[in-house]
């Protein structure tokens, strides 16, 4: 079996909404960062990742989540909970939020249904052109990568 794959998904031009980025960024030179663990940015396109997905023991996402009243919190998702309190709705025509490109890549490669998904959302409150975080997001970033470590950890 293949090392657990954290995926940092966004795009760093677009400040906040990049975060999964910055996040990988400084995870790769993280001491604390299990031997056993793949680094991966998937950009904004988690179904290109599938590829690397296949035959990992553990998957985690970390993106973005729009949620200006928390700017900066940190919330966990498991696939074991089915994603709750997410909202698994389709919001635009061309476009699929993570959970449902997680169905999606389930559906299309079974063998991905038994892979333990876990996203951390990020809450951001904008994205706007720009390669740097937000005051908010800087000052947070060591309890970020401390919640993503523990998270690798706890396995």
């Amino acid at each position: 079996m293949k090392p657990i794959l954290v995926i940092g998904l966004g795009n760093p031009l677009m400040g906040d909404e990049g975060v999964g980025w910055h996040i990988l960024d400084r995870l790769a030179g993280n001491p604390r960062l299990p031997q056993d663990t793949d680094l991966l940015w998937g950009s904004t396109d988690l179904l290109a990742c599938a590829g690397q997905m296949e035959g990992r023991r553990r998957i985690i996402l970390v993106d973005a989540m729009l949620d200006a009243s928390h700017a900066g919190s940190i919330a966990v998702y498991s696939d074991r909970d089915g994603f709750l309190p997410l909202e698994d709705r389709q919001e635009h025509a061309h476009q699929l939020s993570v959970v449902q490109a997680i169905r999606l890549l389930q559906a299309c490669s079974p063998s991905l249904g038994t892979v333990p998904f876990t996203l951390i959302a990020i809450a951001i409150d904008s994205a706007r052109v720009t390669m740097e975080l937000s005051p908010a997001l800087s000052a947070g970033m060591p309890e970020m990568l401390d919640r993503i470590l523990r998270e690798l950890a706890a396995e």
